[in-house]
This record gives C-alpha cells, structure tokens and sequence, in this order.
C-alpha cells in the first residue's frame, strides 16, 4: 500500500473508533436472580412468584450441568436449553407483567 492508501485507512479506523467511544456506555445484562428480586422489591411478584421462578432457575442450572457431564453438549442438548432458557425468560417477563401487586 502506498502512504497515501494508509492515511486514509487510519483516517477510518479513527473514525470509527470515535463513533465506538461516543456510543451509548456498556450495560451489565441482569442476571435471572437480578431481574426476580427486582420485581419483589418493585411488588411486580408475588412471593409464591418469586419462589416458582427460582424453582424454575434452579431447574434450568441443573439441566445445563447433567447435560455437560459428558464433556460436551449435542445439538439436540443445545437446543433443549436454549428452548428451556427462553421458556424460563418468557415465565418470568409474563409474572413481572400480570398485574398482580403485592401488598
């Protein structure tokens, strides 16, 4: 590349990492537990709720370990999960919005 080919190309990688810096700062993601006890502390769960929800936590985490207990995860163990995973998701977003209230 000639010098005037490798200005340009440092004028973008600039760019761009200015455009990286001025974006929106990182989000830690919340965890399930997080996002349960929030939704006490808010009165968007119930306890019985909450209790349910941690079962189900509890659950998932201990599907993820028999199925690593081989060493390794199938496919048709990858899918299981993530189904399992967004199920669980799914669960908890449909009990912090049902519009009971504790109290």
């Amino acid at each position: 590349m000639n010098m005037a080919t490798q200005v340009k190309w440092l004028g973008v990688l600039a760019l761009g990492l200015s455009m990286l810096a001025q974006a929106a700062p990182w989000q830690p993601v919340a965890t399930p537990q997080t996002r349960i006890a929030q939704g006490v502390r808010q009165g968007q769960l119930t306890r019985p709720e909450a209790q349910r929800l941690r079962q189900e936590h509890r659950q998932l985490h201990h599907e993820a370990r028999v199925f690593r207990a081989d060493g390794h995860l199938s496919p048709w163990e990858r899918a299981q999960l993530r189904h399992d995973r967004r199920h669980f998701q799914h669960d908890l977003y449909r009990a912090r919005h049902n519009a009971r209230w504790r109290g």
